[in-house]
Order: C-alpha cells, then sequence, then structure tokens
C-alpha cells in the first residue's frame, strides 16, 4: 500500500486530496502458504498456492467479522462512540438504548500468469459488504427498525508486455460497483414510494480501460505516456420523511459521463544528486463538455548524503464527489451521496497541492519535515442535514495549509524512538464568512516506542490533538435555519463550543511469534493491544436534536 499526500502521477486522476496504491498479492508459482487469524472483531485466513503445474500463482483472503450474538468489549465502546449524539442514545444518560448488529466481511482473489518470457498477466477481485441494523426507539411510538448495507465489487486485470529492454506496455481494465442503501420501517422489505418508511439508495458503476508505454532511455531517463477511457454511471433515489401535511420528498437520479485523459511523464534520473519528474493530464469530461489541464511537476535535491530537499506542485480535478453536510443515510455514520459535477447539483472540483520539505538523515536520527498548502475549490455543500423544497445546493472553496514534522532515534538494535508535530489550518470560504471545517485540529502531537527482542515485540504510543471545531460550515447552515423559522423557540447553540476540548490517549500494543522450526512446519503470532489505557473520554461530537414535538425541543 502507497499514500500519496502531496501530489501523485499523471496517471492518477479524478481526485483533488490524495490517492492510495494497493498492490495485490498474486502468488507463487513455488510453494503452498496460508494462515488463519482472529482478534476480538473479527476472523480471517489466507491462502497462497502455484496451479496449473506451477504455471501461475493464485491468492485467497477472507475478512468477517463474528455472528452479531457476539459483541466484543472493543465494538461496543466503537458502536457507543460512532451512534454517540444519535437517535440511538438517551439524551439524558448518554448510553445506547438499542442492539445494534454489525456485519462485515471481504473477500479477495488474485492471480498472477506468467503467459510468455515477455508477457505477465495479473487478474485480482475484491468484494466487501457492511451491514448495520437497529432499531430506533421512541417513548410512546412505535419502534422504528433501520439498518444500512453497504458492498463494493472490484475486478481488475493488467497485461504487460516487454518489448525490449527500453520499451514496456501495460494495459488495465479495471470495474467496480458500489452500492449503499439505507432502509427504514416498511422500506427494509419493499423499496417503494408507497410503503410507510424511508429509504435512501446510492450506486456507481465504474468502468476505466488505461494503455500505457513506459521507455527507459540509456541515461536511466523515463517516458511514460498513456490514455485512460472511464465511464461512470452514477445513480440515487431518495424518499425522505414528511413532516406536517407536507408529502413525502422523492427525488431520482441516473446519469452517466465519460473521460478521457491523455497523461505523459517525464523522469530525469541522469543525475547523481537530481531528480526532476514533469508531467502533465488532459481531461475531458463529456456531461458538461469540461476541458481541464493538470500540469504537476516533482523535484528532489540530494544536497549530500545525509540531507535531501523535496519539493512538489500540481494541479487536479475531480467529477465524482460527495455533497457535505447532507446525511443520506442515518445512524452515526457520515454517509454522504455520491454525484457526478452536472452544473446543477454539483460543479468540477479544482485542487492544488504544493510541498517543500527536507530528510536528514545520520547515524542512528531521520528527520523529516514537510510544509504544504492545497485548495480545492467547488466543493458542494447542502443547506440542510436533510434533503427538501426549501433548500438548495451551494459550492465552497476549500483551503489548508500546514506543516508535519517527524523525529525518529533508533537507541540501539532493541529500542526506537519517534516524536511527532503537525500543524494544520483549515479553511473553508462561503459566500459571506469564513470558516474553519469542522476536522480541523490545529494541533496534533504524538510520542511513541519500539521495543523489539527475538520473537518478542511491544510498541507504546502517546497522541493529543486540538478538539474539532464546533463553530463549523455545516451547524453554521443549520444555526441558519433555526433561526429563519423558529424565532421564538428556545436557542439550542447558546453554549455550544467553538472549538472541542483537546483530545488525548494511550495505546499499548505487544506481539509473541512462535516460529517455525524443521520440526514445526507452522509459525504463529500471539497479540494483545490496549487502546485508550487510561480511558480518557475525549468529546469527539455535540449534537443539536429536537424533540417529537417542535414547539418543546429536546437539546
Amino acid at each position: 500500500v502507497e499514500v500519496h499526500r502531496n501530489g501523485f502521477h499523471p496517471r492518477m486522476g479524478g481526485r483533488v486530496g490524495g490517492a492510495i496504491e494497493i498492490q495485490t498479492d498474486g502468488g507463487t508459482n513455488n510453494d503452498v502458504s496460508g494462515g488463519i487469524g482472529a482478534n476480538t472483531l473479527f476472523a480471517m485466513g489466507y491462502l497462497r498456492t502455484p496451479i496449473f503445474n506451477q504455471k501461475a500463482g493464485l491468492s485467497l483472503g477472507v475478512r468477517r467479522s463474528f455472528p452479531t450474538s457476539f459483541v466484543s468489549p472493543k465494538l461496543e465502546a466503537i458502536t457507543k462512540m460512532v451512534y454517540a449524539g444519535s437517535a440511538l442514545v438517551d439524551v439524558n444518560t448518554g448510553e445506547v438504548i438499542s442492539d445494534v448488529d454489525v456485519i462485515f466481511e471481504d473477500y479477495q482473489a488474485s492471480l498472477n500468469i506468467p503467459m510468455r518470457p515477455k508477457d505477465d498477466l495479473y487478474i485480482s477481485t475484491i468484494y466487501t459488504r457492511s451491514k448495520i441494523a437497529y432499531e430506533i426507539i421512541q417513548n410512546n411510538n412505535p419502534t422504528i427498525p433501520e439498518q444500512t448495507t453497504n458492498s463494493n465489487l472490484g475486478i481488475s486485470a493488467k497485461w504487460e508486455h516487454q518489448f525490449h529492454d527500453h520499451l514496456k506496455s501495460s494495459t488495465e481494465l479495471s470495474m467496480s460497483s458500489y452500492d449503499l442503501q439505507f432502509r427504514a420501517n416498511e422500506a427494509i422489505n419493499e423499496i417503494s414510494n408507497t410503503v410507510r418508511g424511508t429509504y435512501s439508495i446510492n450506486t456507481i458503476l465504474d468502468m476505466a480501460l488505461t494503455e500505457e508505454l513506459k521507455l527507459t532511455t540509456n541515461n536511466k531517463n523515463e517516458l511514460d505516456f498513456g490514455l485512460e477511457y472511464r465511464q461512470q454511471n452514477v445513480a440515487d433515489k431518495y424518499k425522505g420523511a414528511s413532516t406536517g401535511n407536507n408529502p413525502d420528498y422523492l427525488r431520482s437520479s441516473d446519469q452517466i459521463a465519460t473521460t478521457v485523459s491523455p497523461f505523459v511523464s517525464f523522469s530525469m534520473n541522469q543525475w547523481e544528486k537530481w531528480f526532476l519528474q514533469l508531467g502533465s493530464r488532459l481531461n475531458y469530461y463529456n456531461l458538461i463538455n469540461d476541458l481541464s489541464f493538470a500540469p504537476r511537476l516533482f523535484v528532489n535535491w540530494n544536497v549530500s548524503n545525509s540531507f535531501t530537499l523535496k519539493g512538489t506542485t500540481g494541479l487536479y480535478y475531480q467529477y465524482l464527489s460527495q455533497i457535505k453536510g447532507l446525511e443520506f443515510s442515518s445512524g452515526g455514520f457520515d454517509n454522504e451521496v455520491w454525484v457526478l459535477a452536472d452544473h446543477v447539483y454539483s460543479e468540477p472540483i479544482s485542487g492544488s497541492q504544493s510541498m517543500l520539505g527536507f530528510t536528514w538523515s545520520k547515524k542512528q536520527w531521520v528527520v523529516d519535515l514537510e510544509t504544504y498548502y492545497k485548495t480545492a475549490n467547488n466543493v458542494t455543500y447542502y443547506t440542510a442535514n436533510r434533503l427538501t423544497d426549501n433548500e438548495s445546493f451551494v459550492q465552497n472553496d476549500h483551503q489548508i495549509q500546514g506543516f508535519d514534522l517527524f523525529i525518529k532515534k533508533k537507541i540501539n538494535e532493541s529500542i526506537d524512538a519517534w516524536i511527532g508535530y503537525s500543524y494544520s489550518d483549515f479553511k473553508v470560504f462561503l459566500d459571506t464568512a469564513v470558516y474553519d471545517s469542522k476536522y480541523s485540529q490545529p494541533h496534533s502531537g504524538n510520542i511513541g516506542l519500539s521495543y523489539h527482542q527475538s520473537n518478542f515485540k511491544l510498541s507504546t504510543g502517546w497522541r493529543i490533538a486540538s478538539g474539532l471545531n464546533g463553530d463549523s460550515p455545516e451547524l453554521a447552515y443549520k444555526r441558519k435555519n433555526f433561526y429563519n423559522g423558529n424565532s421564538t423557540a428556545q436557542d439550542p447553540f447558546i453554549g455550544l463550543d467553538l472549538r472541542y476540548p483537546a483530545v488525548h490517549f494511550w495505546d499499548i500494543s505487544a506481539s509473541y511469534q512462535i516460529p517455525k522450526t524443521e520440526d514445526r512446519k507452522w509459525s504463529s503470532t500471539i497479540g494483545i493491544s490496549l487502546i485508550n489505557v487510561y480511558n480518557k473520554e475525549n468529546l469527539t461530537d455535540e449534537v443539536v436534536r429536537a424533540g417529537i414535538d417542535a414547539s418543546s425541543p429536546i437539546f
């Protein structure tokens, strides 16, 4: 897994914040290996084996939560944190008043087929699914069952061909299917506008075909150029509960968009102290006939054997995005609806990223510093938390700047210690005001220590960070709606924290490996983790909830 926080290769598009590259294990052509494991949340297993007379390698993996009848203390704590402030929690005690059934599972398979000396074929697939079910219990009212399911199926095939020592081709076809469904009351069994109950459904079908050529010159420079064709079908269906004598709010949307993106990148590796990568990506998005140009630059300068300067800058564009502030499903999760940019509900997001930093490594020390500046323009918000006829979709701009500092010291062959500090300033620009983002934490620090001796490992870490921002743009829209419609009602926003108190916690984990020997053909690892050792209650959110009767709300 490779995480790109400050810029990424022009072959990757469709996002402005960052990118994650996941390389699946294609199995082995030689030996059979496998394993099983379990913790307090799930059980897992994997198998790697040669097939077809050792001409190909197969890898299988599976992970699944335990039956809902078993609720571990860790899962119970996570459930309480996730649903804090929701309708599942008693407003007086803060305790979850409904059983929450949680199921999650994922299955992975990959195949590595060396076809000829110059050809390789990789095929991989993954399926993930989660289901959360509970009941809303209200005084003197019927119990309302609700459930949220989320599934994702992905398949990819990649063929690599080596023309000669300097030219390589890569052709990749990928397809994915995303499905989010929230159902309440009678809609659990039937999706219909006439049944009693609400629902929200969001699906994405994504298909991409990419052809890339890599040319390597005699002086180790690399030229990458290619073309990506992507088609996306995004649909949503929504039925919101009626208020008063108003009818239920209904919404249905189904859109298809195609994006064609040629890209090029030139990496200069010929110098001893310098690395320079210059590239660009051109996007044509047919739904609104949008054309965007995204140049990118990456530079490394090895000033000495121990000191390296680094920098990146580039432009990025995104046509598929989520609507901020809109609760597309109930419960404690932030399930925001995905939509395509269409000039009606959403606009293309344009962003920029720049980073400048250094890495110093000498003897047993490592010091890494990165300063950054990022923007994301035309991020879509909804002015209410539920879809209604009286609210609207608006576009706001994001800006974040700050730095990350990391210092690590290898004390001896068994002990490593590190310390980190991050500062960030995350602003959201509305038409009439500027707010800190809800998730803005200006200061964050951590201290860690690891010890390993033979087959035993121990690690511990303490983290402290600024509390989340209470005076967020999402709250600004809710506050405006309340003041416009309830001028004589009790003001629920007085007394809310502008910023929540700082959060801190201490974690410890330890593991011991039973090694494989000539007489014992297997190995095993046993571990234990203690999360939030001193049981600190950190405030993660404050929620304003109306009561059953709008004239006498409960806050």
